[in-house]
């Protein structure tokens, strides 16, 4: 019943993105099967939401019958326009060695593939060997998961001390639900809430991010830089950690930098990727709060290049604008709700006292310079920014996205009292770190591309 629970979202994310995709001739069937996943998920959750907002018991053959009579539309579109599923596309390999570098060059990639694969095993194993052990994962996320599956319901008495799971645990009351409902569908298809089985989903998550990155990266360079990419992206013990446990830091990962690339295809013409800029941005914010503040200067990026080709004349404005605007209405709900509700941003009183310690930008630099968690890929990107020195309307919108979005964290830090504390300060500044460490990678890829034309044109 676990594979299920998986395999339901899949097939829907997948069908939504075959339909979404369907025009544009580069998408491969790897690339598709990443997004799909971590794609289906947030929309079951979005409509457990719903349903849940409808005061419709939230049961398996209710919840379950609506995704599968789902899947069969979105399949009888597909073939109605006559769209292959199953369609598939090999992207070019770059050659980079032969001869006498051609043994090095097997070596290296036979040993990322073996670590690699080692790592992932190793990363499921524990995933099963132990329930829910970290303080935020259970307080956050799993005791509301917990109450909202006994009770078949959101808690949504607004008399009740325990309405929406906020009186259980006070600091879980303003959270999005879709980690908890992400535990519960799993939940309802195990039969009990097993505290194991239900963290299942978070290596699908690190899973369909090493896959695309992967492919990415082998797009953009070759077979040998892919490889140590990867290699790289998985050395990070927390995201070893986070891939473990029942914390959001992961997914919300995976949708940033899920959404990062689509927009770096629509800036490269691939225009059939506009709509999945709203639908991961979506997921974000969906998933915590953090996400809209990725999600703002996607829609801000998004709407400078949609504005640039319709003021051009080559693309069809209201096609465009209906692509760009019509996902983010998902979210439209959820927001309504927390405004209703009066459910805020903060957790308490403690982040209401404001202070000024630019002190704290310091020490946020001096954290990353420290190479903890995160490797050097932090260092690399200024670096290879000075080797490549040209920003380039593709390069200079991703920056500033990132950009955008660390100078919110940093923002807290310098004046969120509660944030200036060092344990707090320092658990803060990796967790968020995590969030955007597979969107730099992204950017780190691109540079890297850059440096290889910039040679081979030399």
């Amino acid at each position: 019943m676990v594979a299920i629970a998986i395999i339901l979202p899949a097939i829907l994310g997948y069908s939504i993105v075959t339909l979404l995709l369907s025009e544009d001739r580069c998408v491969s069937l790897l690339e598709r099967c990443t997004f799909a996943y971590p794609l289906g998920m947030a929309l079951i959750t979005i409509q457990m939401f719903l349903l849940g907002l409808a005061g419709l018991p939230l049961k398996l053959p209710g919840i379950s019958s609506l995704v599968i009579i789902e899947i069969i539309c979105l399949l009888i579109w597909i073939y109605r326009l006559n769209i292959n599923l199953l369609e598939s596309h090999r992207d070019p390999i770059i050659v980079i060695s032969t001869g006498r570098f051609r043994l090095i060059k097997n070596i290296v990639e036979s040993s990322c593939i073996i670590w690699i694969i080692v790592k992932l095993v190793s990363i499921f194993t524990e995933t099963y060997l132990r329930p829910i052990y970290t303080f935020d994962a259970y307080v956050n996320w799993s005791v509301r998961a917990k109450v909202f599956y006994y009770s078949n319901s959101l808690l949504l008495d607004p008399s009740a001390y325990d309405f929406f799971g906020r009186g259980i645990i006070h600091s879980s009351g303003n959270y999005p639900p879709f980690n908890p409902l992400a535990q519960m569908w799993t939940a309802l298809w195990i039969g009990s809430f097993d505290e194991v089985l239900v963290k299942i989903w978070m290596p699908a998550y690190l899973i369909s991010a090493v896959v695309f990155l992967y492919i990415v990266a082998l797009r953009d360079t070759n077979r040998i830089i892919s490889l140590l990419l990867v290699t790289i992206f998985l050395s990070s013990p927390l995201m070893s950690l986070h891939a473990t446990d029942i914390l959001s830091d992961l997914p919300l990962a995976v949708y940033i930098f899920f959404a990062l690339n689509a927009m770096q295809n629509v800036i490269r013409g691939r225009w059939a990727y506009l709509p999945l800029i709203g639908l991961f941005a979506v997921c974000a914010m969906f998933l915590k709060g953090e996400g809209m503040f990725i999600a703002i200067p996607l829609f801000i990026a998004s709407c400078y290049v949609v504005w640039t080709e319709v003021r051009k004349g080559k693309y069809p404005k209201i096609s465009l604008v209906v692509s760009l605007f019509v996902p983010y209405l998902l979210i439209v709900p959820w927001m309504i709700f927390r405004y209703v509700h009066k459910l805020g941003y903060g957790i308490d009183e403690r982040y209401s006292t404001i202070v000024f310690r630019p002190i704290m930008i310091w020490e946020y630099l001096r954290t990353i310079i420290e190479l903890q968690n995160f490797n050097v890929i932090f260092i690399f990107i200024p670096i290879m920014l000075l080797f490549y020195g040209k920003f380039d309307r593709e390069l200079s919108l991703m920056l500033l996205v990132i950009g955008f979005y660390l100078l919110f964290f940093l923002s807290v830090y310098v004046f969120v009292a509660f944030y200036s504390d060092n344990n707090r300060f320092f658990e803060g500044v990796f967790r968020n770190i995590l969030t955007y460490y597979p969107a730099s990678l992204l950017i780190i890829t691109l540079l890297i591309k850059r440096l290889l034309q910039k040679e081979t044109a030399a």
